[in-house]
């Protein structure tokens, strides 16, 4: 089976557009509903204009467990920005996958530590990113997800039932 990667393009209403980062002490919360399971592996946002950081702006990418409830998500990995603005045409991402590391034994030989992630996410459930210290951003770009769609299939569809009319 080979797998393919997409890039999710999160807006706040769901728009073709760019999301335009205001000066705003409010948090912007971005969200992705899944109908099928994905395995999430990045994060980030691409700028369209240069984006203005000022003191910096911070995405956290948060997992819920019910779509219908975005107030209580597990946090699962931060980016913060620093104060580097972000030029048009790039961007800043984090992966949210651990890669496999060494670790050396007592006895000198070398084990292979299993990576953390990809972060799973499986129908009815929901992936949000909160973009939060905006107070002093502009700009424009979008916030993104990177991940891998998985088999409609066994226990990651346990959210689902099928109708048959």
């Amino acid at each position: 089976m080979v797998s393919h990667t997409v890039l999710e393009n999160l807006t706040t209403n769901r728009n073709e557009g760019p999301v335009t980062f205001t000066a705003t002490a409010a948090d912007i919360v971005f969200a992705f509903a899944p109908g099928v399971p994905i395995d999430v592996y990045r994060f980030g946002v691409v700028a369209k204009t240069l984006i203005d950081v000022g003191a910096g702006m911070v995405l956290t990418l948060n997992k819920t467990a019910v779509l219908t409830d975005l107030s209580a998500p597990t946090s699962v990995a931060t980016l913060s920005t620093g104060t580097t603005d972000i030029a048009a045409n790039t961007g800043v991402y984090r992966d949210v996958v651990t890669p496999v590391a060494a670790a050396t034994q007592g006895d000198g030989s070398t084990l292979n530590v299993k990576p953390v992630g990809p972060l799973e996410v499986n129908p009815g459930e929901a992936v949000t990113i909160v973009l939060t210290d905006v107070a002093d951003t502009a700009g424009t770009g979008w916030v993104f997800i990177e991940y891998v769609e998985k088999p409609f299939a066994g226990s990651r569809i346990s959210n689902m039932t099928k109708k048959t009319s």
